[in-house]
């Protein structure tokens, strides 16, 4: 949901957006489509822009994981994932040896207790439309998908 949470805060906005390099963005995918300027840039169109980059040099706000952590390669000891947010901080707590009291007490998971998205994740799913934008995304995104079991609702895990 990184991509369809950066496309609704830099690009669904249009003009709005005060971000100087996401105004920027917003050209560059209109000039792809031969879009005027103010017209509207879909969420697809934002997906067809983005899986086309080098994900070397993409923008933070949708740069593959695998490429900032460089998770591949690099043998954390330890990923935390947001799904279990209060349990992974609670483990690092305990190897450090500290004290848990001294994270609040607050349900930090990003899951109900039926396992459902507790805050506007299923919005953003609602964003992929079609089964193309789930494959391009599933494409690109591979590498940050696979290795830590994520599937968007109703798709089998990639192997």
């Amino acid at each position: 949901d990184r991509l369809a949470s950066a496309y609704l805060s830099k690009i669904e906005r249009g003009p709005l957006v005060k971000d100087q390099q996401a105004l920027m963005v917003q050209d560059r995918i209109r000039a792809l489509f031969g879009l005027r300027r103010g017209t509207k840039i879909s969420f697809g169109q934002f997906i067809r822009w983005v899986v086309q980059q080098n994900a070397s040099t993409m923008n933070q706000h949708w740069k593959p994981h695998s490429e900032r952590c460089d998770t591949l390669y690099t043998p954390y000891e330890f990923i935390g994932r947001y799904e279990t947010m209060q349990e992974d901080i609670l483990h690092v707590l305990g190897l450090l040896g500290w004290s848990p009291s001294l994270i609040p007490a607050t349900r930090w998971s990003s899951l109900d207790a039926t396992g459902m998205p507790r805050n506007e994740s299923g919005r953003l799913l609602q964003l992929y439309t079609s089964n193309q934008l789930v494959e391009l995304v599933a494409r690109k995104y591979h590498d940050d998908i696979v290795p830590f079991g994520y599937t968007f609702p109703g798709r089998r895990p990639d192997r």
